[in-house]
């Protein structure tokens, strides 16, 4: 019996669900905590949503995109290792995970791409609110 894909989509989905259940318990934390203060007469400084400065906004971008291209360099070399050292991976896989292999190596390689392309958006404004400056 072969369980590879539904192993798979488990671990997915577990890794998932595990990142989402703590940076909830962190945030619950988080208030408990500024609840506590607010109970006790401390001053808690209010938390505004003030967006990022252009610059930090183009860093980010770009660290992103620097980041999940070298992940989906790495996964497809990962991938590409596993089937080159035991080639009977793919007898007993089958042919119809190829595409979900790919699939998982590509993504984030092409994600990066996106973000490339939209840091250099971001570049480009700036560099037009520069000159209007």
């Amino acid at each position: 019996m072969n369980n590879g894909p539904a192993l798979l989509f488990t671990l997915v989905f577990g890794i998932v669900i595990v990142v989402y259940l703590f940076s909830y318990l962190s945030r619950r934390l988080q208030n408990q905590e500024r609840l506590m203060a607010i109970e006790k007469g401390v001053s808690v400084p209010v938390v505004a949503a003030t967006p990022l400065d252009p610059v930090a906004k183009a860093r980010r971008t770009r660290q992103a995109a620097l980041l999940l291209i070298a992940a989906g360099i790495a996964g497809g070399i990962t991938f590409a290792g596993a089937f080159l050292w035991d080639r009977q991976i793919l007898s007993t896989a089958g042919f119809g995970i190829i595409p979900l292999v790919l699939g998982v190596a590509v993504a984030p390689f092409f994600l990066g791409v996106a973000f490339l392309v939209d840091y250099s958006f971001l570049k480009r404004e700036l560099e037009k609110e520069k000159e209007r400056q």
